[in-house]
């Protein structure tokens, strides 16, 4: 948990500082009109502030905590394995710590899960924000092309670097280059 807290912390600190290189879209649909969204800045910085808090800080702590609790007792059960003591000593019991390290573990969850809606509403804005971008243009290409119907259908292989168009040399795992004709 501590591992992974640490890696969303740092990913999304990098996301922080760059929101600028990834708030910007642009691509060619299929039928050759140029189309592009702007992203919120201010949203995309939000939500990674929101996820580092969230999934990094907080999942980290609760890692750590765990950490805290269990190290000793596995430290005792190692000890008691290796003959170094007679075996696990019970001068003390382990329950109340326990009952703490569960209250603290329902408290970073309710705290996890309540950042996590708050950044639902956030990303709920941001979605409605890129909608009304992607309709204002496609009504804008209407009006170019002097139509008066809209297809919103999406081309599944819209996104694709090479479409199946395109004229690609096969894969084939079972030929060697020998085999094979190039053209030089």
């Amino acid at each position: 948990m501590m591992i992974s807290g640490a890696i969303k912390f740092i990913s999304n600190l990098f996301m922080l500082f760059n929101t600028g290189s990834f708030s910007n879209v642009a691509w060619y649909d299929r039928k050759g009109n140029y189309r592009t969204i702007k992203m919120d800045e201010g949203a995309l910085a939000l939500m990674a502030i929101i996820q580092m808090v969230a999934g990094g800080y907080l999942v980290f702590k609760q890692g750590k905590l765990t950490k805290m609790i269990f190290a000793p007792i596995l430290e005792e059960y190692r000890q008691a394995e290796a003959g170094q003591t007679n075996g696990i000593q019970m001068t003390y019991r382990k329950a109340p710590k326990m009952q703490w390290l569960k209250k603290m573990v329902k408290k970073i969850t309710c705290g996890i899960i309540s950042l996590t809606l708050f950044s639902l509403i956030v990303c709920k804005n941001f979605a409605h924000d890129i909608i009304s971008q992607i309709v204002t243009q496609e009504f804008a290409i209407m009006e170019k092309k002097n139509q008066t119907t809209i297809d919103f259908s999406m081309d599944p292989e819209q996104f694709w670097v090479n479409p199946k168009s395109d004229v690609q040399p096969v894969f084939q795992p079972f030929k060697f280059d020998d085999d094979m004709d190039f053209d030089f």
